[in-house]
């Protein structure tokens, strides 16, 4: 019979020791370091929430101080479901905060920038071995030891869809009913349309009832680092939204609506997250007009808008001739010229939106202008 040398049986032993699990481990406690719950707790979003969790190895963590092999993550997904299916970015890793009496205790700071319901539990792990899972009261088991639920409410009122706040339809093209607005401590909605680019994790929500079948949307006003706002417009229900614009520009028209029927408006920064932006809403009545938003002239560049006085407008060819056209498709103001810049006096416009027609070096672009 072959001999079981000690080269064997410390392999054997390596092998065991490298797969162990630790003897006991849970999600211990969440708190918001006023309130603190093992089952429960209910915050605002941007709040700061502090995780705890505890393990207890005989030999590991009954020493003095951190104990050798131990890791710890706490994480925490939006549906009750069993901790080992939730996604790897579901976790966090988390730091040794000390022993409590036989047990080495983990904390996870993490900053609450969602809106609804999650579900916080730990993954543990000893010596490299297999992840664990642990719910309040020890391991987790969908039962008796389940996650700790952590509830996240909005501070902006209209943080997400369902809480859209309803816009005032202008009857005709100007701004004459507008809503302020803010992404001020918004969060990133749970909607499953992202068709548009931009940052939208501070996104906030309007809607509107169509009364005619083309309606301009603007945002104006806008204050914040960056200035740069995007919005979508979507079709459907909050559960199944389709999105029908994404407009980079902060006024666009948006067509082929039906009359009655409700749309919703997201709207957030362009490219910083977590944007504090305040901003004015409107939605105003666009006949059709036959003339597109589409930018076809090479290097054509119009600023600022929206404006109020004089517009600057700049193009790699020579800028031959401008037309401006209310949405009804009425020339406004037509107006000549022989170079690559021009600039328009729009002193004499009401506040509204306007269609600008370019003609340059046989191409033609037409051009949603916001004039305050």
């Amino acid at each position: 019979m072959k001999k079981f040398t000690s080269s064997l049986f410390f392999l054997f032993v390596m092998q065991v020791w490298s797969q162990a699990t630790p003897d006991w481990y849970n999600i211990q406690w969440l708190s918001d370091g006023t309130n603190g719950s093992n089952t429960s707790l209910t915050v605002n979003a941007w709040t700061t929430i502090t995780g705890y969790a505890q393990a207890y190895e005989p030999g590991v963590t009954d020493a003095a101080g951190q104990g050798a092999g131990i890791e710890c993550w706490i994480g925490g997904y939006h549906d009750n479901t069993n901790p080992s299916t939730w996604p790897s970015d579901s976790w966090d890793v988390a730091v040794y905060n000390g022993d409590v009496g036989n047990n080495d205790e983990y904390k996870l700071d993490k900053t609450m920038n969602f809106v609804g319901t999650a579900y916080v539990a730990a993954r543990w792990r000893l010596n490299g071995g297999a992840y664990v899972y642990g719910g309040y009261n020890g391991p987790w088991d969908g039962t008796t030891n389940k996650s700790i639920q952590l509830i996240s409410n909005p501070v902006v009122p209209n943080d997400d869809c369902a809480a859209a706040i309803v816009l005032t339809v202008n009857s005709d093209s100007n701004c004459t009913s507008v809503t302020a607005g803010t992404t001020t401590q918004a969060t990133e909605s749970n909607v499953n349309n992202y068709t548009c680019t931009g940052s939208y994790d501070e996104d906030v929500w309007y809607s509107f009832v169509a009364t005619n079948n083309s309606h301009a949307i603007t945002l104006s006003n806008i204050t914040g680092t960056s200035t740069d706002m995007y919005f979508q417009v979507l079709s459907g229900s909050c559960s199944d939204l389709s999105s029908i614009l994404c407009s980079d520009p902060e006024s666009n028209n948006v067509h082929n609506l039906t009359i009655g029927n409700t749309y919703f408006v997201r709207v957030y920064n362009a490219v910083v997250e977590n944007s504090a932006n305040t901003f004015d809403i409107c939605v105003s009545t666009a006949a059709t007009s036959g003339l597109e938003n589409q930018n076809q002239i090479d290097g054509f560049k119009m600023y600022p808008n929206p404006s109020e006085n004089i517009l600057t407008m700049k193009a790699n060819t020579t800028i031959e001739e401008v037309n401006i056209y209310n949405l009804y498709g009425q020339i406004i103001k037509k107006m000549s010229n022989n170079s690559n810049e021009m600039q328009l006096n729009l002193s004499e416009l009401h506040s509204g939106v306007y269609i600008l027609n370019v003609k340059s070096d046989r191409q033609t672009g037409n051009y949603n202008l916001l004039k305050k």
